[in-house]
């Protein structure tokens, strides 16, 4: 029965729906089970069993109202990661920053690992992020598209270790660009994330108070830490 409301319904999906997902895919994440218990109203179905189990239908209604609340935007992030989409959409509300706020990650290629994991958590909390080796795709023109990304950013995360201070390269060149783009428009906020202590030779960065990552006593307080520098930026 699922095949069968994917294809008669299909005209209700074709707006909202990423042509490459399966419509009977999100039926099956968004079906409400039928459930005789609940049939006469005598308890409430997400009090009584929560929002934990996949058959439930507290499950599927945390579901549909985390599609809802988002406006039926960025389906592909609940179909490709529904705990991760919900999670984010709480996150974002309780720092109260919309989803869509667009963040430039610069770094250097040497702190990939740790730059993924900033990437990866901000991504998971509904933010836009733009990190090299996820956003650019086959035949892009990437000095292009870097410079492009910096002027459209909200934000810009600079990651400061030794390897991208001491380095030359496109890593400076990259901050460089960030550091003249805040100064010319005014518009984006930015933001020197320290991977370890050192010291810069851009006298702007040392003006900005960052946030030293390395001093968290693990990854997520740190990523906390991030989310709570763009939310009082953004609500300022």
């Amino acid at each position: 029965w699922l095949e069968k409301f994917a294809e008669g319904l299909s005209f209700i999906y074709d707006a909202w729906l990423p042509a490459k997902h399966s419509k009977k895919d999100f039926l099956e994440l968004t079906n409400i089970p039928y459930v005789p218990y609940y049939s006469y109203g005598e308890k409430i179905a997400v009090i009584e069993e929560g929002v934990n189990n996949p058959k439930g239908m507290g499950y599927t209604y945390e579901s549909i109202a985390s599609i809802l609340v988002n406006q039926f935007k960025d389906i592909y992030q609940f179909l490709a990661d529904r705990e991760g989409f919900i999670t984010g959409e709480v996150q974002r509300r309780v720092y109260n920053i919309p989803r869509g706020v667009k963040v430039f990650l610069a770094y250097s290629i040497e702190d990939t690992s740790i730059t993924k994991k900033v990437y990866e958590y901000l991504t998971r909390n509904g933010l836009d992020v733009w990190f090299d080796q996820e956003s650019l795709l086959p035949g892009d023109r990437w000095q292009l598209e870097t410079k492009k990304a910096i002027k459209q950013a909200d934000f810009i995360l600079i990651l400061l270790s030794k390897n991208s201070v001491n380095k030359t390269g496109f890593v400076q060149k990259e901050i460089r660009m960030s550091l003249q783009e805040a100064k010319n428009q005014n518009k984006s906020i930015i933001i020197p994330v320290y991977l370890e202590p050192v010291r810069t030779r851009f006298e702007q960065i040392e003006e900005i108070q960052g946030i030293n990552l390395f001093k968290s006593k693990n990854i997520d307080k740190g990523m906390e830490t991030i989310m709570h520098a763009i939310s009082h930026n953004y609500n300022s």
